[in-house]
């Protein structure tokens, strides 16, 4: 484990919020800030040249754990941010193509407010026709019913991998081959599930996908957009000045940032079903542990079972990630019990939402009453979590939501 985490008396069950640098991206970044700091845009001297180089480098890196061609990259300052200049640049760009009429979308109510509140932008602006898919009882997106929704009209559908509080793994596979089959451009929020599981893009014919370099203990502030050729030249421009990453995003490329993203990326895709073993055993040792002591919860999400390895090549992807833990206790609201969860490192929802203990809209999507909402906690794991720190969370849960006999 991290030895910086080691130094902090509070357990880290957060890691769907945010991960630690490795030591070797640190390490990997630190000559691009003061040594080799030249703009890779400065080609008349080697300041330029070096910078340019190692960009280059970085953007093939990151391109060959995805299977993808380099030139289908775009560098964004996270997750975010792709998400709203895709869905902005494509809808606009269909809706002139239609001749300024409304473009008809699908997608889920319990995607992340990122793509919400940008769907909801572009329906206000009249851009948009967006129609809500189904999510079944377990948090997935109803397949079925984004199938009979479907429309010869439609012409976008923007559906997570991974929900980031239930954890819950949505079907891309088979949503990217229905898109493709129809021409409809399908737009993926894969946050929480880079540098976590296989991603061929070479198999999966996704339109675009976003996710952001900090959810693979890579550093803040960076991110990534892919854009299958030859969208991502044809697509409308929302961001003006230098030209930079194919003129999709103008600005000076934040070169450390890149080569760090990459060599998280890049250690990441070496352990990726190592440490889904790890994390799966990990919460499974957990939830035994509650159910031992008689604890009154409930997993929201899929059954943990769900979050089985299967590669990406296999006939069905898992129906959860084993990163993400979603808990509702009996009657028990967080907001009261913080005091006893003060050793642990956790979060209410999407870390986005800080310290709202207010209902998120994917618990409310999901059913939950509004006394269930409060009483519902995220934990989140990566790859430096321990046993002992599992032993010692569960011992925190266990004095906390433990019921008088």
């Amino acid at each position: 484990m991290n030895q910086s985490l080691r130094k902090n008396s509070c357990i880290y069950l957060d890691y769907a919020a945010t991960t630690p640098c490795l030591p070797e991206v640190v390490a990997a970044m630190a000559p691009y800030w003061s040594e080799k700091f030249g703009n890779p845009a400065s080609q008349l001297h080697s300041y330029g040249w070096q910078s340019k180089a190692a960009l280059d480098q970085a953007t093939s890196r990151i391109a060959a754990v995805l299977n993808t061609d380099a030139k289908q990259l775009v560098f964004t300052s996270g997750a975010s941010e792709s998400i709203q200049i895709f869905l902005f640049s494509l809808v606009e760009t269909l809706w002139r193509e239609a001749g300024q009429r409304a473009v008809h979308a699908l997608s889920s109510p319990l995607e992340h407010n990122a793509v919400v509140k940008t769907l909801k932008k572009l329906s206000d602006l009249g851009w948009l026709e967006l129609e809500m898919v189904k999510s079944l009882p377990d948090g997935r997106i109803d397949f079925a019913d984004l199938q009979l929704k479907t429309r010869p009209e439609t012409k976008l559908i923007s559906v997570m991998a991974v929900n980031n509080e239930l954890g819950s793994f949505n079907p891309i596979d088979q949503i990217s081959q229905w898109c493709s089959a129809r021409d409809i451009f399908f737009h993926t929020d894969a946050t929480q599930a880079m540098g976590k599981f296989p991603i061929p893009l070479h198999h999966w014919p996704i339109t675009a996908l976003s996710f952001s370099s900090h959810k693979f203990q890579g550093p803040k502030g960076v991110g990534g957009l892919f854009v299958r050729r030859p969208w991502l030249q044809n697509l409308s421009n929302w961001s003006f000045g230098g030209g930079q990453d194919h003129g999709f995003r103008s600005g000076t490329q934040a070169v450390p940032l890149v080569v760090g993203m990459a060599e998280a990326l890049d250690h990441a895709s070496l352990s990726l079903e190592k440490n889904w073993q790890h994390v799966s055993g990990l919460g499974a040792r957990l939830l035994d542990h509650l159910r031992a002591k008689k604890i009154l919860f409930r997993l929201n999400g899929p059954a943990w079972e769900g979050c089985e390895w299967n590669s990406s090549t296999s006939p069905s992807l898992p129906t959860r990630t084993p990163y993400v833990m979603n808990l509702t206790f009996d009657d028990q609201p967080i907001d009261l019990r913080l005091s006893s969860l003060a050793g642990l490192a956790f979060s209410v929802g999407s870390a986005c939402h800080g310290v709202d203990f207010s209902m998120s809209h994917v618990l409310r999507g999901l059913g939950l009453s509004q006394n269930e909402a409060r009483s519902t906690l995220r934990l989140s794991f990566g790859a430096p979590s321990t046993l002992a720190e599992i032993d010692a969370a569960a011992e925190i849960l266990t004095s906390a939501f433990a019921k008088a006999p």
